[in-house]
């Protein structure tokens, strides 16, 4: 076994691809602390759907899903675009550009804050629930948007350890306050949101603090114009592209919910959220894959895009085959995180698990 390894390690030097090794080199941090993540949500998994039934399920997944949609809106992209921006600046310039974004993105949640209040009673009248569980799921919404910034800069400056760190802080906090919430004070779904909000401000504040430790958070309280077009000219194509995807792809649990109630979005939500699992797996390898990208390109583009292409056939084939074996393994898997309840879960499961492959 061990001199497989070395003869496949061998093998990936002699390749000389640049982002492979990348890869090898921060993905698999990366890919612990989603890995970690994933499989302590799917080990939760198994308690909230003993503590919640189907309905119940059904609105906090509801609510959940109005979490991920909003984060589409409330920075209009730029969290997400500065990451590639973030290459344009350095020196003083860098700690003007942080400013810029942040600025923006704190003016964007504001805007976005007072837009939520006015349709708190539409929501809450549609999804269920309470004042409470909407009102947390907008603060959830905007101290989520400050950590992606905050991860994304951990991204681009290669610190997959700090990364790790903080997606293991993230996990411990997230499910053991929900716990808390949930046994002790008895606060059901509106726990398990709370539990979201605590982890997320936790993390925000961690990393902030080792981030300027590190000098990789130099900020300048100023807003320029100029860094803000450089933004907008990879936010609003993402924006849009994001925003009419988002859109189709929550419809489906807004039209279960009115036609056939909160039941049928819990079942649904669930096979949802095993199956996302694939998306962390690529997400690790893009975060991995991005800094290496920037540089490999601009030193030696049309050399480098032959070895990217490479690399692509490699991973692509990878998602496949883990996707064969999640659909040879459905009903084990939805028996093993949940009851019979849920068991409608096994048929949704390959839709999801493929539209996520394929994604």
């Amino acid at each position: 076994m061990q001199e497989t390894i070395s003869n496949l390690k061998t093998r990936i030097i002699n390749l000389n691809n640049p982002f492979l090794i990348s890869i090898l080199k921060h993905s698999p941090k990366y890919l612990s602390a989603s890995a970690v993540g994933v499989v302590a949500s799917l080990f939760m998994t198994k308690y909230y759907t003993a503590v919640f039934n189907p309905a119940a399920f059904g609105v906090l997944s509801l609510y959940l899903m109005l979490f991920q949609y909003m984060q589409n809106f409330i920075a209009f992209s730029v969290d997400a675009s500065s990451q590639r921006v973030y290459f344009d600046y350095e020196g003083d310039e860098k700690a003007e550009f942080i400013g810029t974004v942040v600025i923006f993105m704190t003016g964007s949640a504001l805007f976005w804050s007072i837009i939520a209040l006015f349709a708190k009673n539409i929501v809450v009248s549609q999804f269920g629930g309470s004042d409470l569980m909407y009102i947390s799921t907008i603060a959830l919404t905007i101290v989520a948007m400050y950590v992606t910034f905050l991860s994304r800069i951990g991204y681009n400056e290669h610190l997959s350890s700090l990364v790790f760190r903080q997606g293991l802080i993230q996990t411990i906090f997230n499910h053991l306050s929900a716990f808390i919430l949930i046994a002790q004070f008895g606060l059901g779904i509106l726990g398990r949101q709370m539990g979201q909000v605590i982890a997320f401000f936790l993390n925000a504040i961690f990393y902030r603090k080792t981030l300027k430790k590190m000098g990789y958070l130099e900020f300048a309280p100023v807003f320029r114009v100029d860094i803000l077009r450089r933004l907008f000219k990879f936010a609003i194509p993402a924006f849009s592209t994001t925003i009419i995807v988002a859109t189709l792809s929550y419809l489906d649990r807004i039209f279960l919910n009115y036609y056939h109630g909160a039941a049928e979005v819990g079942i649904y939500s669930l096979s949802f959220t095993i199956g996302q699992g694939i998306s962390f797996i690529a997400d690790a390898v893009s975060m991995a894959l991005f800094p290496s990208l920037m540089g490999e390109l601009k030193r030696d583009y049309h050399a480098n895009l032959k070895k990217l292409k490479q690399f692509d056939l490699l991973f692509c084939g990878g998602l496949l085959v883990i996707g064969i074996i999640m659909f040879l393994s459905r009903d084990v898997i939805i028996h093993t995180l949940s009851n019979k309840s849920y068991q409608g879960s096994a048929d949704v499961l390959p839709f999801v698990v493929f539209t996520f492959v394929l994604g």
